[in-house]
């Protein structure tokens, strides 16, 4: 049986999101002394909310575990994730494919678990679905769930 030591989802809140979520869950059950690291990614240039100067003087204002905790996706996220499961909250700003990339090389991700669409389809059938580029790009096994 294939054992992970450190299973990265990136997670934006849709139903395809907590499907993997779910998924990566039960991989940590059959796996001894994993870690799961639960990644949010907000693209400031598309954020309907805030312009991208309004958030990266938010970013640059709080410290890190403040922006860790303010996100309403990972909140939602730890909801979901049972008290005996090694878990990290990571929110990060920037594009999502290189900034997933990037985060899967920090914590030496030996999985990546992620849903096959995110909350912007009608984007991706325009520009090309970000698991599609993750599958393609990423060092280490991707598990796509629909």
């Amino acid at each position: 049986m294939l054992e992970f030591k450190s299973i990265l989802v990136p997670y934006d809140g849709s139903i395809h999101a907590k499907r993997a979520l779910t998924q990566a869950i039960s991989l940590m059950e059959c796996t001894k002394e994993a870690k799961l690291y639960i990644a949010t990614i907000s693209n400031p240039i598309n954020d309907s909310d805030m312009s991208a100067l309004d958030l990266a003087c938010k970013a640059e204002s709080t410290t890190d575990d403040s922006i860790h905790c303010n996100d309403g996706d990972l909140k939602e996220a730890e909801k979901m994730i049972p008290s005996h499961v090694n878990y990290q909250l990571l929110f990060e700003l920037g594009e999502p494919v290189p900034m997933i990339l990037y985060l899967a090389g920090m914590v030496h991700a030996d999985l990546i678990v992620m849903g096959s669409r995110g909350r912007s389809a009608l984007k991706s059938l325009l520009l090309g679905s970000v698991s599609a580029s993750i599958l393609r790009q990423a060092k280490c096994p991707v598990f796509i769930v629909k």
